[in-house]
């Protein structure tokens, strides 16, 4: 049974944005620990396959110290959240649940979990559920934590769009209210054969152009790219390889502020051809208005 606190009714009402985000990328400093590596290596042979030759020296970060690092880094946005949710491509390189490291530096966190086993466009579910949550009421605050760790324990090959090279976190803070932020809508995760996804994708944008008198950008994942034609139907950005959990947060943060400067719409998607769903999302962040100054 998960409990958590009871949010504040007020935040039944608004639209979630996105109001603070930060991003780490760490190198591993230390080898697994001899009580991990045996645990590994017994769990490899109840499957009948051995433990890699470079598993026993090989470095790691794990989820925990990326979730730590992140906290660190969001200081002031620390305020109680009422909804935590991690989410990853990748399984953790140690035993246990990063979550609960969470809980025990943030108290007043109400409930937590992780969102797992969906690929590439596992963060988009979370995204989904996080603002389902919002407007049921359930929740005002809400952090969400996308980590990509790079420790393998086999020699199998590794597609391409789920290949991990690096060690990275993206930590978002987002809250329901009617101003200020990027609100974030329009979350949707649908089945589509391979074959239909350049065709719906070609929909989805001129339907996310024809709704906003902001540009558009498309932050497009690498499973998605590979599956549409040579000229997409709208400026592209591409994440860099090897970061399929967070590399279209890492883009997005990254441009945050020239965005924010020229106002933009965004549409961030990816797709997992192993699952056959394309998920998707539409970001509007409004131009600041500068400040002016009394004379």
């Amino acid at each position: 049974m998960y409990l958590g606190r009871q949010p504040d009714p007020a935040g039944a009402a608004g639209t979630l944005r996105i109001v603070s985000g930060v991003q780490c990328v760490l190198e591993p400093v230390a080898p697994y620990p001899e009580h991990d590596r045996i645990y590994f290596t017994n769990l490899l042979a109840s499957y009948g396959l051995p433990a890699p030759d470079h598993f026993a020296a090989a470095g790691r970060v794990t989820f925990t110290e990326l979730v730590a690092a992140l906290l660190s880094d969001l200081g002031a946005q620390l305020s109680p959240f009422d909804l935590a949710l991690m989410t990853s491509v990748t399984s953790d390189s140690e035993l246990g649940w990063p979550m609960c490291y969470l809980r025990h530096v943030l108290p007043d966190t109400g409930l937590a979990f992780a969102v797992a086993d969906q690929g590439v466009v596992a963060p988009f579910t979370a995204l989904h559920l996080a603002v389902q949550r919002v407007r049921t009421g359930g929740a005002r605050r809400v952090l969400l934590v996308m980590l990509d760790q790079a420790a393998l324990l086999h020699d199998g090959q590794v597609p391409d769009r789920m290949r991990v090279e690096g060690n990275a976190g993206v930590a978002l803070a987002l809250d329901a209210s009617d101003t200020g932020g990027a609100a974030v809508s329009a979350v949707h995760s649908r089945r589509v054969d391979r074959s239909d996804v350049a065709g719906l994708w070609t929909r989805l944008v001129g339907q996310a152009r024809d709704s906003s008198d902001l540009a558009i950008t498309a932050v497009c994942g690498l499973g998605l790219l590979d599956t549409l034609p040579a000229s997409p139907p709208a400026e592209t950005a591409a994440p860099a390889p090897g970061v399929p959990c967070t590399g279209i947060w890492q883009t997005f943060l990254t441009r945050l502020p020239q965005w924010r400067t020229t106002g933009r719409r965004l549409l961030l998607a990816d797709y997992d051809p192993e699952l056959g769903r394309l998920a998707h999302c539409l970001i509007d962040i409004r131009p600041e208005v500068p400040a002016t100054s009394a004379t």
